[in-house]
């Protein structure tokens, strides 16, 4: 994937080019990133209360998301990933059916800092997005 040569000079710019510089900028179908955030999103909304399932959920896209808008793939490998994550859910589930199995609960904690830093994220972004196309 084509990644831009010169971006305006931005607290995110700059992270953004320091990773284009130590990465490659193209990575295979389906993403990786995607297959394991919706893979744990899907087990913690089965598993869990709906209300952190559908928080896990909102992560899984937003990681989704990032993987494009960091040009690290391309638009079809989102839907490949999420494919692959629920097949694998689903194998995952009648191979351990039956079977004993271990339940640790999430620490609320642990949600409520990652939703802080969910919404620091998005206002982040928004506040980029907006110095880039809003001069």
């Amino acid at each position: 994937m084509v990644r831009p040569k010169s971006l305006p000079d931005t607290f995110l710019s700059r992270i953004m080019s320091n990773y284009c510089n130590s990465d490659v900028a193209y990575n295979c179908l389906p993403s990786l990133h995607v297959a394991t955030s919706w893979v744990i999103a899907k087990n913690i909304y089965d598993n869990e209360s709906k209300k952190y399932g559908i928080i896990s959920l909102l992560l899984a896209v937003v990681i989704s998301m990032s993987t494009v808008f960091v040009r690290q793939h391309y638009l079809l490998d989102i839907p490949a990933g999420i494919i692959l994550a629920l097949v694998s859910y689903a194998l995952s589930k009648k191979l351990i059916k039956g079977k004993e199995t271990i339940h640790i609960p999430i620490s609320r904690g642990i949600i409520r800092i990652t939703v802080i830093l969910l919404l620091i994220t998005i206002q982040v972004i928004k506040n980029e997005f907006t110095k880039i196309f809003c001069p």
